[in-house]
């Protein structure tokens, strides 16, 4: 799988699963069955941001673009609208 291809999955699966997982814990008693698999959708969503947060700066060389593929180069204290290659909003 392509990186582009994970990261549009990505940014469309990560709302509707925090959305639910809220719900869920919401709606549900607290420590019923319902409720602790909202949170664990949730703590899910949370742990795999964080290693792929650290995948990224760990290898050093920058994050695809989730339109073009193209490598961008995150530096510290930068903060970046645009793709420098495509031009597109970064996601």
């Amino acid at each position: 799988m392509k990186w582009t291809s994970y990261r549009k999955w990505k940014n469309r699966a990560v709302f509707p699963l925090a959305m639910l997982g809220w719900v869920w814990m919401k709606t549900a008693p607290e420590s019923s069955a319902r409720w602790l698999v909202g949170l664990g959708v949730l703590v899910t969503l949370g742990v795999v941001y964080v290693a792929e947060e650290l995948v990224w700066m760990l290898k050093g060389r920058g994050r695809p673009c989730a339109h073009c593929g193209g490598k961008v180069e995150m530096r510290s204290f930068r903060v970046l609208a645009d793709c420098p290659h495509c031009r597109l909003p970064l996601e």
